[in-house]
């Protein structure tokens, strides 16, 4: 034991020394007012050695041993937040219905105005003509736990129209505390990134958010999430394409559409060439002249 350790326990002896006299007499007399006297004790620059005995040994306990405690409920939020430079100052609506992962229901001005999500494509749960889809039931339950009776904030993009083609709002849906709900559910692998045709503002970014999901297998990229009869991933992605809703209003007159381009990327990124198997299947989907030129597009091959 070193001279300057034996000194300071010597200090903590008469501390607690003196706290015994303070429970035992305590300064009914008058004479002596112990309370006093330990706190001068513990003003002295020795006093402040214990304390920083107690730190130099204690401390490191908590630092070394303890994590702390995620409390994120919202899952990924990597590179999640696209603010607004004015986010904090918009108006908040209420989420009157959760149709599925991907649609929601709002009243705007009194109006109950249905909103689809820009840039978001879910499996189908609600259609009537369609099987629900893999993931669908996951996909739907997440966006009702994170957005029924919660306020958000909506946004709309001007590169898009205002309404799709079924009269629903084309909007990014905000949460409170600024995630961006539509490529969250992306990078959760709640669903797919989708570009009906004329890229939206945030287009990279969620793309960005399907890679990570897919690397990650998360949600309905995990590995036999949606494997059913045999059937893999691929196999429901292009079953899926035919039923996905357009984001946009009609393309602008001078714009070209080949019925039967040589190459359609489907709006997950996969590139099906004339004469493949999902091909005629791919119903939504950006024309290219040769595997080449989709592939450099961002577009990949469809798993053999």
């Amino acid at each position: 034991m070193t001279n300057k350790n034996f000194k300071i326990i010597n200090y903590i002896l008469i501390s607690v020394f003196f706290i015994l006299l303070l429970f035992l007499f305590g300064s009914a007399d008058g004479n002596i007012n112990f309370s006093n006297i330990f706190h001068n004790i513990l003003e002295q620059s020795k006093a402040t050695e214990i304390k920083n005995y107690i730190n130099q040994n204690f401390n490191s306990i908590n630092s070394d041993n303890f994590e702390p405690e995620d409390n994120n409920e919202y899952g990924n939020l990597n590179n999640n937040n696209i603010q607004e430079e004015n986010l904090e100052n918009e108006e908040l609506y209420e989420v009157y219905n959760v149709v599925d992962g991907d649609t929601i229901k709002v009243y705007i001005n009194n109006n109950l105005e249905s909103i689809r999500l820009i840039g978001l494509d879910t499996p189908e749960t609600v259609d009537p003509r369609k099987e629900v889809q893999c993931f669908g039931v996951e996909a739907s339950n997440k966006a009702k736990e994170m957005l029924s009776g919660k306020n958000v904030i909506l946004k709309k993009d001007e590169s898009q129209g205002e309404r799709d083609k079924y009269g629903r709002l084309l909007l990014y849906v905000y949460l409170e505390n600024g995630v961006l709900f539509n490529k969250w559910m992306i990078e959760n692998g709640y669903g797919h990134e989708y570009t009906y045709n004329i890229p939206y503002k945030y287009q990279t970014e969620f793309q960005k958010a399907e890679k990570y999901a897919r690397e990650n297998k998360l949600g309905l990229w995990a590995d036999n999430a949606c494997v059913e009869s045999g059937d893999v991933l691929e196999s429901i992605n292009n079953d899926s394409q035919a039923s996905v809703d357009s984001q946009e209003p009609p393309i602008s007159e001078g714009t070209q559409i080949l019925d039967s381009p040589q190459v359609k990327k489907s709006s997950t990124g996969i590139c099906h060439e004339k004469g493949t198997t999902y091909y005629d299947r791919t119903k939504n989907f950006i024309s290219y002249n040769s595997i080449a030129d989709c592939l450099s597009s961002g577009g990949r091959l469809p798993k053999s």
